[in-house]
């Protein structure tokens, strides 16, 4: 507890103080300003699924600052699943997806801010359509 004595006859008050760090702040609102004011999360999509890749992912859904969206991967085992429960989290983040399943339209109908690839050499062909939806693309390669 915290006492501050009055100013100009006022009463002095007692209430407990609690000093927050930055992270504290990032975990308990989510993304934030200086001010406090909310900012959008960065949404992800996620190309290659391997030990890197699920490393990645797990990095992505750990930050509040993110949002994994999707994974699109070179098999079809676990498709239609969620990384995260993969990964031991307690919710759906970051739906999987097959290479070989998506289709034109796919980039389209699941934005995303930003599209991380490290999947191999020849992973650029599947997300050829995406730099023509305006994603910003990071590679790994």
């Amino acid at each position: 507890m915290t006492e501050i004595s009055g100013e100009k006859g006022l009463p002095s008050a007692r209430f407990p103080v609690k000093l927050e760090t930055e992270r504290q702040r990032w975990r308990s609102r989510g993304a934030w300003s200086r001010r406090g004011d909310k900012m959008k999360r960065i949404s992800v999509g996620l190309f290659g699924f391997g030990k890197t890749g699920k490393l990645v992912a797990n990095e992505f859904i750990k930050d509040d600052r993110f949002e994994l969206k999707w994974v699109v991967k070179r098999t079809k085992k676990f498709t239609e699943k969620f990384a995260s429960r993969l990964l031991g989290h307690e919710f759906n983040g970051g739906r999987i997806h097959c290479v070989a399943k998506l289709g034109a339209r796919f980039f389209r109908k699941n934005p995303v801010d930003v599209l991380v690839d490290f999947s191999s050499a020849q992973g650029y062909r599947g997300y050829a359509a995406a730099a023509d939806e305006g994603i910003r693309i990071i590679t790994a390669i």
